[in-house]
């Protein structure tokens, strides 16, 4: 092994350049050391290559007795096994006490045949031999790209994993911000039934009010009144219709001011949410440019849809909102009044409405004057009367809560549009993302079945 300054470079070199192209891996440690964090470290590099390892433990002269050499023979296979999932092959020598024998064996073989078997060198020699005999060499070569093999598979898998556990993520962030909005839209049903129920309160109130103006003005002694028809219009107007066209486009107005607030409010949800879930990219790219371009468009395309909903957020006028809203209410009220949308306000277009059922009900009146002079008769028309008014104010409120409850759907239906359109490159990517890693990830798992039955045929041939 390097020295210690260039531990950490040389391992990376031998693991990526090395490493790769061996038959057999004799992992070399110290007996005064041995097996240190950075060896076991470097052993966990290379296990991952799936090469046949086997530990040497060197410099076992500077121990004392055989007991020591056992104790730490028995400590570096201690350690090594959980790493290699199996108990290694561990060798004690002295490289140098083998060395000396060598080197004085040309000339004095059988003066240095006790200090060869101090060295303990010949048990590794005999390994390696029968190791590397010609039928284990060609199952060494086979199981080789094998091995070379099963370890860039398990990388990309465990990468492809972490990238799918990734997108989970994504996809949780993205159901967070329909659900949001689901409960954005049922939260606004519920409050806007209290707001119609207002409305109809109102629309009650001007019926029972018609109804007290029947029965008191469709009578004998108003009969040359009922004539009048301008007189009749007025008076029903003042004390039936009232201030009500005022009161309801109030209430609308209340209903916009609320409706553009709790859209501020899901907008401000959405952004809060979406800076929190920010993400920078991933420091780990075992998949090389591809886990580059991975971590980096999903943090883009998150701070990209986090940047949107900030915009908005920063950039929202309620007051123009609430115009926008109007005018389309105005407009539907217009359209309900026959009457032009540019020559009315919203307050024009109830009074429009309501005042063509004043007109319509004096016209009745009139009618009942001119057939209706009869003790019998005049009962009779009255209560045909208050029957058509019912009809006339029931149609009139059913009409306008239609034409307000399709104004507030449309708008919670764009808002969420627009939320879901901001979030769109993102939801596709991510979808996208998905598709392409399973199907890598099925690959993959058909890649190491197929090399797990190659394994076992070289192993067992």
């Amino acid at each position: 092994t390097p020295g210690t300054n260039a531990v950490i470079r040389r391992h990376e070199e031998l693991t990526r350049d090395f490493i790769p192209r061996s038959d057999i891996v004799l992992f070399v440690t110290s007996a005064d050391r041995p097996f240190t964090e950075s060896e076991r470290a470097f052993l966990e590099q290379i296990r991952e290559w799936g090469k046949k390892i086997v530990l040497v433990v060197n410099k076992v002269d500077i121990l004392d007795s055989p007991a020591e050499i056992e104790q730490v023979v028995q400590f570096v296979r201690e350690n090594a096994q959980p790493l290699l999932g199996r108990e290694p092959e561990v060798f004690p020598l002295s490289a140098r006490a083998a060395l000396r024998v060598k080197q004085l064996a040309a000339t004095d073989g059988d003066a240095t045949d006790a200090q060869w078997n101090l060295s303990r060198f010949e048990a590794i020699e005999r390994y390696i031999t029968d190791t590397l005999d010609e039928e284990e060499r060609i199952r060494l070569k086979l199981l080789n790209p094998l091995g070379v093999a099963h370890s860039i598979s398990s990388r990309y898998r465990a990468a492809v994993g972490d990238r799918l556990e990734s997108l989970r993520d994504d996809f949780a962030t993205i159901d967070n911000i329909e659900q949001q909005i689901e409960l954005y839209r049922q939260d606004l049903q519920n409050d806007f039934q209290l707001h119609i129920s207002a409305i109809e309160n109102l629309i009650s109130e001007m019926e029972l009010r018609g109804m007290n103006f029947f029965d008191e003005t469709v009578r004998l002694g108003r009969m040359f009144d009922l004539m009048k028809a301008d007189r009749i219009r007025a008076e029903f107007e003042d004390r039936v219709i009232a201030d009500t066209p005022q009161q309801i486009e109030q209430r609308i107005q209340q209903i916009i001011d609320w409706l553009v607030d709790r859209q501020f409010r899901l907008w401000q949800a959405v952004t809060d949410y979406l800076n929190r879930r920010r993400i920078g990219q991933h420091r780990d790219q075992l998949l090389g440019d591809i886990g580059t371009s991975f971590d980096y468009n999903r943090a883009a395309l998150l701070a990209s849809v986090g940047d949107t909903a900030k915009r908005v957020v920063n950039t929202y006028d309620r007051e123009a909102e609430a115009e926008e809203l109007a005018r389309g209410v105005q407009g539907a009220m217009a359209a309900t009044a026959a009457v032009g949308v540019s020559a009315v306000g919203l307050g024009a277009a109830l009074i429009a409405v309501l005042g063509t059922l004043a007109a319509d009900f004096t016209g009745i009146l009139l009618s009942l004057a001119l057939a209706g002079t009869g003790l019998f008769i005049l009962p009779a028309k009255r209560r045909q009367a208050k029957r058509e008014f019912h009809q006339k104010i029931s149609e009139m409120r059913d009409q306008l809560t239609r034409t307000i409850t399709r104004q507030v759907n449309n708008e919670l239906d764009a808002s969420a549009a627009r939320i879901r359109e901001a979030i769109g490159p993102y939801t596709r990517f991510v979808r996208a993302q998905r598709d392409q890693l399973s199907a890598i990830h099925e690959e993959l798992v058909a890649v190491d079945t197929t090399l797990g039955r190659l394994r076992a045929e070289i192993t067992h041939a």
